[in-house]
């Protein structure tokens, strides 16, 4: 069935900017256990240059028939079987939600250390996050991109901030210390790449000119991220080496003029985008449920998926960010397995069924 189109390319990489942000603005070198946060520009951009190869399979499969996500593909493809493959996806929508209330909860612990109950405040978000996956895509377009408007200007307010206290010192040449700091910050930005199996589901539904959105959405991405580093390391220095949270900590000691404790900006910024991130991917896993249950019982599995998430993040370490579930070397291999991998597969199906078609056209 012919899918309709619904929001536009802007809106759909709006939703995915702001997701993708939630991640770039919390990683330090304690996360990513390298030894030297300036090469992660150097990453930054050898990343961006990956990322395209990695969207590539979801693209040209995309291309092939383009009212048709991943998972329309499977069941037609592989029949039944394309029930599986459902559910892969909506694991891996899930976990990432995990994911995301994982870090949640480490920078509430152990930043903001709240005077209400951090399970309170997961809970909260939850509940919120899946009246808004409940509501459909539209809405969270609709609001993701009011949402960037005021995250540009924090970001734009801050990075000023920054900007004066600039000190040339305190930038050293690249890979001074080693090439660690480089791979790692590769393998940190590449493998929380969850954008990327997300569109293999949000392609059919934009409208308008996908390429120039990648590429916008890419260049967006990870030329923030290397302004980002060289105004957090020209204005702290060594003295990010110490911290868990590194851009939070910049936010804190930024000000203009009589305008100070801009941290407010920050949490402001990264709430709202915690906001957007799990009730895109609620919503992502309520479409895989929707394949495999029907379209009426599959929009309640949103709301089920909800109350895992609260169990999940009730019953969370506030160290859990730490954990061998959430390594890069996991996050790595469960991305390019259903950003990468099945649509490979998918597409070679595909153009083998193609083929075939044509053969049969051509012999009758």
């Amino acid at each position: 069935m012919k899918k309709k189109l619904i929001i536009s390319v802007p809106q759909m990489f709006s939703m995915l900017f702001i997701s993708r942000l939630v991640v770039e603005t919390t990683y330090s070198e304690i996360m990513t256990n390298g030894n030297s946060i300036w090469d992660h520009i150097l990453s930054a951009w050898i990343s961006f240059f990956i990322i395209f190869l990695l969207i590539s399979p979801i693209y040209f499969l995309f291309k092939t028939d383009k009212s048709m996500d991943v998972l329309d593909n499977s069941y037609e493809l592989i029949g039944r079987a394309g029930g599986l493959i459902a559910g892969i996806y909506a694991i891996y929508f899930l976990f990432t939600c995990v994911h995301t209330l994982a870090l949640f909860k480490v920078f509430l612990s152990n930043v903001i250390n709240p005077p209400v109950s951090t399970e309170v405040l997961l809970t909260t978000m939850v509940i919120a996050a899946s009246y808004g996956a409940y509501k459909g895509v539209e809405g969270l377009a609709r609001a993701s991109g009011i949402i960037l408007f005021f995250m540009t200007v924090s970001i734009l307010f801050i990075g000023i901030s920054l900007a004066g206290d600039l000190d040339t010192l305190n930038l050293n040449p690249f890979l001074y210390r080693g090439t660690e700091s480089l791979f790692g910050g590769i393998m940190f930005m590449v493998s929380r790449s969850s954008c990327i199996p997300a569109m293999a589901i949000l392609f059919p539904l934009a409208k308008g000119n996908l390429k120039k959105g990648i590429f916008v959405w890419n260049l967006g991405i990870y030329g923030l991220i290397s302004i980002v580093i060289f105004l957090m390391v020209g204005a702290m220095g060594d003295f990010l080496q110490t911290q868990l949270f590194p851009v939070y900590t910049a936010a804190s000691i930024a000000k203009i003029g009589n305008l100070e404790h801009l941290d407010a900006l920050y949490l402001g910024i990264w709430t709202m985008g915690i906001f957007i991130k799990l009730s895109l991917f609620f919503m992502l896993s309520g479409e895989c449920a929707k394949k495999v249950v029907g379209e009426k019982l599959g929009r309640f599995f949103v709301l089920l998926f909800g109350v895992i998430m609260i169990f999940f993040g009730i019953f969370l370490n506030k160290n859990a960010i730490s954990s061998g579930v959430f390594s890069s070397d996991f996050l790595l291999i469960s991305m390019l397995i259903t950003g990468v991998l099945i649509p490979i597969i998918l597409l070679i199906l595909k153009k083998i069924k193609i083929k075939n078609n044509k053969y049969q056209s051509i012999t009758t």
